[in-house]
Formats: structure tokens, sequence, C-alpha cells
């Protein structure tokens, strides 16, 4: 059970927001969160639907 979940669906939003607007962003992070979270920001990004479908 991930309890960080939150924490990193936050990251994901923050980071996607501010890539669409046109922002450069720089994010700080631990190396097992940039694994972790490397396909679903890519996937955000790049428009693929999430898990809801949006």
């Amino acid at each position: 059970m991930d309890l960080n979940i939150h924490r990193d669906e936050h990251f994901i939003q923050i980071i996607a927001e501010l890539v669409r607007k046109g922002e450069r962003v720089f994010a700080i992070a631990g190396s097992s969160h940039a694994v972790k979270l490397d396909a679903a920001l890519h996937a955000v990004i790049n428009g693929a639907p999430d898990e809801t479908g949006r």
C-alpha cells in the first residue's frame, strides 16, 4: 500500500499544469520518486488519459 499516493498525484498535477502553460519545470525529488513517477508524468504531459479516463 502506497501511503504517499496523494502526494505523488499532487506532484504530477502541478508539474503537468505548469508544462501545459509553457513553463519550464525543474523539480527536485529523491531518485525513487523519479523512477516511480516517470511513466505517469510522460503520460499526463503527452496527453494520454489518466486512470480516470481524462
